[in-house]
């Protein structure tokens, strides 16, 4: 089954923070996610809305040396992490996307692309 395609929002800066204009989603726990890479990189915002620990996978792929660095974070409950930025090198899937896996739709995504 296809992956369920988050759409990146714009926003300027490097690293912008957390605040009250982020806007969230429902992970799809058993297709997973993709938000679509191009030449900036991507911030995710992973909140765990439920009462238990709940996890993230942010897939990688073999860079030009040859190293992947698949990632698991685990999110405790009612917390929010702040995770990348993710570039196209190591990240980019065959589609194009950041492919990204959580345990369960209590994880809310929210994904920007950086302009700077």
């Amino acid at each position: 089954m296809a992956r369920t395609a988050l759409t990146p929002a714009d926003v300027p800066g490097t690293r912008p923070q957390v605040a009250g204009w982020l806007t969230f989603t429902a992970a799809d726990a058993s297709n997973g996610n993709a938000a679509a890479l191009g030449a900036q990189s991507l911030m995710v915002y992973a909140r765990n809305s439920g009462g238990s620990a709940q996890t993230l996978d942010v897939l990688s792929v073999a860079d030009a040396y040859g190293r992947t660095d698949d990632v698991v974070f685990t999110i405790p409950a009612g917390d929010i992490l702040e995770l990348g930025p993710y570039g196209s090198a190591g990240f980019a899937q065959a589609d194009g996307a950041l492919w990204l896996d959580a345990s369960s739709a209590d994880v809310l995504l929210s994904v920007r692309r950086l302009l700077a």
